[in-house]
């Protein structure tokens, strides 16, 4: 009779700390945490309001499969799949709209292989490689018609070897040499008709050397010689170069990465 009571108490123990670590509701067990203290089985997280802030299964405290993530108001903001017994992760990153924004591979929670940026109407605008979350080979960017906006080579997070930008035509733009992320060879402006409209040369990151300013129909408007980055009639020749050089960067920082908020969250706790 002793037993009998002694195997009732201890059924009931095991049900009561069922309960305080799981959630039921229909056929399926949320949020279920074993003896050892590990995450078991589907789990999912909410925000304050009550909405969904992420849903997925976890094994032994790691989470497999797929996994979703909401913001606060109910919108999916990322897709992510954990491959089973390895360090991989795929993940997919969404506009408010629904669209796809990007879409990329975690190797140990790290960005490696090709990585795609999309805008808030599908269009392709970004295509890197990634290495050790380091950009790391080629990367090109798009203009919203699907042409060619910029392609450039990567190194372990640094620019090595030409920069090619192109204009909405698909005629070159500039040709521009780097080594080790800095300014070391060849600097080429094209107008649009194709014609070279500045050459110049860098060496160590300083002008190097003849520089030679076009007019559209090919004869030479102005020739400046640099010798480490010091010339003539500085003033006028800057004045030159700064009109394009502020035409090449006025689309720089428009392309960017996904939050980083979002990629520290992986695996989601």
């Amino acid at each position: 009779m002793k037993s009998k009571y002694l195997i009732l108490i201890l059924l009931l123990i095991s049900v009561s700390s069922f309960a305080q670590y799981s959630e039921i509701k229909g056929d399926t067990i949320f949020n279920t945490i074993d003896k050892d203290g590990l995450k078991q089985g589907f789990w999912k997280k909410p925000y304050s309001n009550g909405n969904i802030k992420y849903y997925g299964f976890f094994k032994d405290n790691n989470p497999i499969g797929k996994f979703n993530r909401y913001d606060k108001y109910g919108n999916i903001e990322a897709e992510l799949y954990y491959s089973a017994n390895t360090n991989n992760t795929y993940i997919t990153y969404f506009h408010k709209n629904g669209k796809i924004k990007t879409k990329g591979k975690f190797i140990n929670q790290k960005k490696d292989s090709i990585w795609n940026f999309y805008t808030n109407n599908g269009h392709l605008i970004n295509k890197v490689h990634y290495n050790n979350n380091e950009k790391d080979g080629l990367e090109t960017k798009f203009y919203k018609n699907g042409k060619i906006l910029e392609e450039i080579i990567w190194t372990n997070g640094k620019k090595n070897g030409f920069l090619r930008t192109y204009y909405k035509s698909g005629t070159n733009r500039s040709k521009i040499f780097f080594n080790n992320d800095i300014y070391d060879g060849d600097y080429i402006i094209f107008f649009e008709q194709g014609n070279v409209k500045i050459k110049g040369s860098f060496v160590n990151n300083m002008k190097h050397g003849m520089w030679t300013y076009y007019n559209l129909d090919g004869t030479v408007k102005q020739e400046i010689e640099y010798i480490n980055d010091k010339a003539t009639n500085q003033k006028e020749l800057d004045s030159l170069e700064n009109i394009e050089l502020i035409k090449l960067e006025k689309n720089k920082g428009k392309i960017q990465d996904p939050r980083d908020a979002i990629y520290n969250q992986i695996p989601p706790k």
